[in-house]
């Protein structure tokens, strides 16, 4: 039959409103859960007028323009654009539906044209409705907190998302003749930018050393999966509203022509065209192998034969469950797919050996000395936005104060930087040693401290490696970085204190009730410099003892600032000072404090319970060292330490009752300790 050229067909436009306007009406049922949101928000802002929680309600207000409120909202502005796209098409999966439509005197180009005009207008009527209905609300109820931008604007922004999903939907239909594989590929399509991009990052994380996963997680987990922009978006440029508008011109016209050049007799097919069948089942069988291994890593403690293992069975199911839904047959395992599974595992080989090798060179390159203007060393990656703070003094007056902010451990000194370069070259020598001896993945089982590092360039761009280490095996490269003044003043705000801008000093020796308050000016200001000098004559050594400090120390500044510091049993200074004002004694844990010390063996079996009637058949075990000796027990409250797995365990029993633990370590344990235990051997 002759077929009319036009844009759209009247007759089929009126035929796609009659029989799926119920798809509209639904959507805005749905979305009114938005001004159902701003009468309830109206409601609790009536009863808060005039009250504290008013500007929370008013924040409550504006959430609701946010595409993740209500939560119904997000559901609907993700579902229902890739449903309407598989229903309006649902005809191209049903042989007989296509030839009865392509029967029809309209070209192609008309029909697709059409479907899509129906979708674009399932869209927006009820979105439109929506943001006029919640306008007159706004109007007639008086909130002024909302203005007429801010409906516009989220009118246009779950317009732009429910276009891209829409026309997403559209292409993967194109491309299947599977109503069901249609809207799970959708989805799939959706997430698959940033969860491929994640399992990537994951998988190359277990091979390369110094790979800083969390650096590129941060830029790639909401940086390229639109599903995760509207989940996240508060407010979007209109650089990136291009491009979406331009992926969206992209996605139509690239639905056209695969429209076009698409075989009837394919409806059925899981794959329409064969050129994209390698590409689904390989790219399948590649995401699979990349998931079940990671999880096989994740769960078997970084075992590399379980991470294999599980790309092997990963990869397997994957790639032959595809080659049966493709040939519509479980038989699957003929000569052609088991050599392209073949080839398949072959290449995958030949990446694994590349990571493992280095990936090119990767774990062993450093940026030029003189191309670098500062260093982040840190052992918590610094993620956009965020600050480090020290924390803010306990108790009720928490919420009156602000914290004293430390700055980023950015290192701009050339000593400090070279001193960074040392120890990053002792991790990558150290690295190489491991693998020479077979021991890189044995590594891995140890307990370890997360370090990172971020080479500012001078050129704007950025070097980053991030390690998980034992920070003790470094102790010479760390030695001169620490007690460097940079060091010391990027991680102790008290340093930067002018003593005289002190208000307040409370020192807390925890669990106990004493304590020492000082207020007096000309005090505090002598134990702010003690303090101050302490922290500069620090060496490494103390700085990483493990031991537990006398007590904590929270400072309030004149202008409502606060800081908390521990006081060190290394702070020679501060502890002379207070002994000169007769606050010594209050301001610590003292052997008067205490009933006793029990001392014990650790067994590997984990810390002992310290209820009372543990306590009392530890007082009459053989095996346990009960210390009341007044010297004794201060060479315990000295010596003793946080760091669990020690050869002996020690509990502190404080005379009203409360207790404390520790453990000594083979070297530090007190003479008398070792001389005990070692008699009963």
């Amino acid at each position: 039959m002759t077929s009319k050229a036009s844009f759209i067909s009247r007759g089929i436009l009126q035929s796609d409103l009659k029989r799926f306007w119920w798809i509209s009406a639904g959507y805005l049922l749905g979305m009114l859960s938005v001004p159902l949101a701003i009468l309830t928000v109206y409601g609790q802002m009536e009863q808060a007028v005039g009250t504290s929680n008013y500007p929370m309600f008013v924040n409550q207000l504006l959430q609701v323009f946010r595409l993740t409120s209500p939560p119904l909202q997000p559901v609907l502005l993700i579902l229902v654009p890739i449903a309407i796209g598989l229903i309006l098409f649902q005809y191209l999966q049903d042989g007989r539906a296509a030839d009865m439509f392509h029967a029809l005197p309209v070209k192609r180009s008309t029909l697709y044209n059409t479907h899509i005009l129906s979708g674009l207008l399932f869209l927006t009527l009820p979105l439109l409705f929506t943001g006029l209905i919640s306008w007159v609300l706004i109007t007639r109820l008086g909130m002024h907190q909302v203005v007429l931008l801010t409906i516009l604007a989220w009118f246009g922004l779950a317009l732009l998302f429910n276009l891209l999903f829409f026309l997403l939907s559209v292409v993967t239909g194109m491309v299947t003749g599977m109503s069901t594989v249609q809207g799970a590929l959708s989805l799939v399509l959706l997430l698959l930018p940033s969860g491929l991009g994640m399992l990537l990052l994951a998988n190359a994380k277990m091979y390369v050393y110094g790979f800083a996963l969390d650096y590129y997680l941060a830029r790639v987990s909401a940086a390229v999966s639109p599903l995760f922009q509207l989940l996240q978006v508060q407010s979007i440029h209109a650089g990136a509203v291009i491009a979406y508008l331009l992926v969206c011109a992209v996605l139509y016209l690239l639905g056209l022509y695969l429209y076009q050049r698409r075989r009837l007799e394919a409806a059925g097919d899981a794959i329409v065209f064969g050129f994209l069948r390698p590409v689904f089942k390989y790219g399948v069988a590649f995401c699979a192998m990349l998931l079940v291994g990671y999880y096989f890593s994740s769960t078997q403690n970084g075992s590399l034969g379980w991470t294999y293992f599980g790309y092997l069975l990963g990869s397997l199911v994957a790639y032959f469950l595809c080659e049966a839904l493709l040939r519509k047959s479980l038989s699957v395992f003929h000569r052609q797919a088991v050599q392209g599974y073949g080839v398949f595992a072959l290449v995958m080989v030949l990446l694994i050996v590349w990571l493992q090798f280095g990936a090119g060179g990767f774990e062993q390159r450093l940026p030029a000395e003189n191309q670098v203007q500062s260093v982040y060393l840190g052992n918590v990656f610094p993620f956009p936005g965020e600050t480090t703070a020290a924390t803010m003094i306990q108790g009720p007056i928490q919420q009156e104060y602000s914290p004293i902010l430390l700055p980023q451990p950015v290192y701009q000194d050339a000593a400090s930087i070279a001193d960074i370069y040392d120890l990053q070259r002792a991790l990558i020598a150290s690295r190489s040693r491991e693998k020479a001896l077979g021991l890189a993945n044995e590594s891995r089982m140890r307990v370890t401290t997360p370090l990172y590092l971020i080479y500012n360039l001078k050129n704007g761009s950025h070097f980053v490696r991030q390690y998980h280490v034992n920070l003790s095996d470094y102790g010479r490269q760390l030695k001169p970085l620490y007690e460097s003044r940079e060091y010391r003043y990027l991680h102790n705000p008290i340093l930067s204190v002018n003593p005289a801008d002190v208000a307040e000093m409370s020192i807390t020796p925890e669990p106990t009730e004493k304590g020492v308050q000082l207020a007096d000016q000309e005090q505090l200001r002598k134990a702010v410099a003690a303090l101050q000098n302490d922290l500069l004559q620090q060496t490494y050594e103390q700085m990483t003892s493990g031991r537990p400090e006398w007590a904590n120390i929270d400072i309030l500044l004149q202008n409502g600032q606060m800081t908390e510091l521990p006081w060190e049993k290394s702070d020679v200074n501060f502890s002379r000072y207070l002994q000169n004002i007769g606050a010594y004694d209050n301001a610590r844990i003292m052997p008067d404090d205490l009933q006793c010390a029990l001392v014990l063996k650790t067994t590997g079996a984990g810390s002992v319970p310290t209820d009372n009637q543990t306590l009392l058949a530890l007082e009459n075990s053989s095996g346990c060292l009960k210390v009341t000796d007044s010297q004794q027990l201060e060479s315990c409250l000295l010596q003793y330490t946080g760091q669990d797995q020690q050869p002996y365990q020690v509990i502190f029993v404080l005379k009203g009752g409360n207790t404390f633990a520790g453990a000594f370590s083979g070297t530090d344990a007190p003479a008398f300790v070792k001389k005990y235990f070692a008699a009963r051997q």
